[in-house]
């Protein structure tokens, strides 16, 4: 069953920048694939941090537990960055 729900994501809170909104069904991979400069590459470089724990990326964002407002990390190799929840629609 596809879930109806929206999150509505900012990729770069600091700079009020790139938004994206996905639904609740899709899995951190796919976010990955949106927000990577390379995307369909090999995930074993990537990582999700939320609440201080590291998600696999195959979890579906309604696994989450996720609440406007709320920030995660995202890490490639070396590169962190956070990505701000800033809506969720039911």
């Amino acid at each position: 069953m596809t879930s109806q729900t929206q999150y509505f994501l900012n990729l770069d809170p600091t700079a009020d920048a790139r938004r994206i909104a996905l639904l609740g069904d899709q899995t951190l991979a796919e976010l990955h694939d949106l927000v990577s400069d390379s995307p369909g590459s090999d995930n074993a470089n990537v990582r999700f941090r939320i609440a201080n724990r590291n998600e696999p990326t195959q979890t579906r964002l309604d696994e989450l537990n996720l609440s406007v407002g709320q920030t995660f990390d995202y890490l490639v190799d070396s590169d962190v960055r956070q990505i701000l929840v800033e809506a969720i629609n039911h």
